[in-house]
């Protein structure tokens, strides 16, 4: 008795395919790259700098200082303020969806709902800017 393969398409019939390599993930370096050294770098260095005391060593005293008096009542607003900035950004937001979801709406609704998304995408970077500009122009 012989044996006899077949070969087709260049593999033997009944073999499993090759493997292919996928390289997709490359195009996920450069964006780690950029959470690595914009985000993570830099939150780790302050967090590291706010464990160290006044003479170096490892310290929870900034921490204690950070959380009484003034620094506290300071905290305490900066938190009030932005729960309800972000309530009033829930509500305003759930309006427009409801808005652009609806299915009769007048041409003027829709193309006002369409202006202030747009707005809503374009005005961050601009806004961003303006800081910097500004500090350049203040008197020394």
């Amino acid at each position: 008795m012989t044996d006899t393969t077949t070969v087709v398409g260049g593999r033997t019939a009944g073999a499993p395919p090759k493997a292919r390599r996928n390289w997709a993930w490359l195009g996920l370096v450069p964006f780690l790259a950029f959470i690595l050294l914009f985000l993570l770098v830099p939150a780790v260095s302050v967090f590291l700098e706010a464990l160290k005391g006044g003479d170096g060593q490892f310290s929870f005293s900034s921490m204690k200082e950070a959380f009484t008096g003034q620094n506290l009542e300071a905290f305490k607003f900066s938190v009030k303020f932005s729960a309800g900035a972000a309530l009033i950004g829930v509500l305003f937001g759930t309006l427009l969806a409801y808005a652009a979801a609806t299915a009769t709406r007048p041409r003027w609704l829709r193309n006002l709902v369409s202006a202030v998304v747009a707005v809503g995408h374009i005005q961050d970077p601009r806004v961003l800017r303006v800081g910097p500009v500004l500090g350049r122009l203040r008197p020394r």
